[in-house]
């Protein structure tokens, strides 16, 4: 196999260093489904959102979260999407209520 582009940058060491990495995202991903049964087993909504966002409700008895993610690159604003940052691909903004907007190429899990 050929040898991985930046392997000084793109290893283990290096990604359990960087709270933002992929890495750490994926923990805080599998964690939020994990304790969600509406991300486990619940019913599926989709939104109404902008062109090139795809967003979505899951409903499980009480619990209910809200998935939105941008495939454009540009920043796109999310009108009628609300609640609190439980997990995002940016991780300054989790445990925050979501600002309306959503950057190029970012996701949020929102618990409304």
């Amino acid at each position: 196999l050929p040898w991985p582009p930046d392997p000084e940058h793109r290893n283990v060491a290096t990604e359990q260093a960087d709270p933002t990495s992929v890495a750490h995202l994926y923990r805080r991903l599998l964690a939020e489904r994990h304790g969600s049964p509406a991300l486990q087993l619940g019913d599926l909504e989709l939104l109404d959102a902008p062109e090139g966002v795809l967003a979505y409700r899951r409903t499980q008895g009480d619990d209910v979260r809200v998935v939105a993610i941008n495939f454009t690159d540009a920043t796109v604003a999310t009108p009628g999407l609300a609640g609190q940052v439980a997990v995002g691909t940016d991780p300054a903004h989790e445990q925050a209520p979501f600002g309306g907007t959503l950057g190029p190429d970012e996701a949020v899990i929102l618990q409304p």
